[in-house]
């Protein structure tokens, strides 16, 4: 009896942990199934995503390529002349003409001393340009045209240097660089816009009036450069 009691209480027992462990088991595979169908979702949706991107990527670059198509016709009538988008003549801007653009710019490497009355200042560094000559000092025109002129002069303590723009005989600007109320260097500046012909000279002096006195040096450093420059803007 008691030993029937013990083989039924087993079975019941063993039954029971079976169908615990079986419903866990369908609570596992119905969760898996739940993530999977989820996860098949997202790759969908991802998928969609990936192809409306891929459309828009070659959308694009069929509008780079068209607009590298119309830049290409642009600079080539740029170049060689020919319409515009309206129909309308376009100038020719040629390789040669680019290459007749006149202008320069000079400075002083150093410090010029005592310069004088009536002298000219002859830039000796020319970085940049074309038709200075830095020997004498003068920009002598290779074509007509309106030119601008622009110098910059720099004085040293307590001194006082008045300078013109000359072209040819003429003066057409002037300034004066004055340091002398005050232990510094100054500079002074002055601008001009001239008509010159082919040939015309244009250079920097000192004045010629004695009675306007310069005192000690035309200053010139990496601190303060004088210098010297021009540019050709219209025939």
């Amino acid at each position: 009896m008691y030993l029937s009691f013990i083989l039924v209480t087993w079975i019941s027992g063993t039954v029971c942990g079976s169908t615990i462990e079986t419903t866990m088991l369908l609570e596992i595979i119905e969760r898996q199934n739940t993530m999977m169908t989820s996860m098949e979702l997202r790759m969908n949706k991802q998928s969609l995503e990936i192809g409306s991107l891929k459309s828009e990527v070659e959308s694009l670059q069929d509008k780079i390529e068209s607009h590298e198509s119309l830049l290409r016709k642009f600079e080539a009538n740029t170049v060689d002349g020919g319409k515009d988008f309206t129909g309308k003549l376009r100038p020719r801007f040629l390789m040669e003409e680019r290459q007749d653009a006149v202008a320069f710019y000079a400075y002083l490497s150093k410090t010029e001393n005592d310069p004088g009355h009536r002298h000219i200042i002859a830039f000796d560094q020319v970085p940049v340009g074309n038709a200075y000559i830095s020997h004498n000092g003068e920009f002598v025109a290779p074509s007509a045209g309106i030119y601008v002129f622009s110098v910059s002069i720099a004085c040293d303590w307590e001194g006082r240097i008045p300078i013109e723009i000359v072209v040819n005989s003429n003066v057409v600007g002037s300034t004066v660089s004055d340091s002398k109320p005050a232990r510094h260097v100054a500079v002074a500046s002055e601008t001009v816009i001239v008509s010159m012909e082919q040939n015309d000279r244009c250079f920097i002096r000192t004045t010629p009036d004695a009675h306007r006195e310069i005192i000690l040096n035309v200053y010139s450093s990496s601190y303060a450069r004088s210098s010297f420059a021009g540019w050709k803007i219209s025939n």
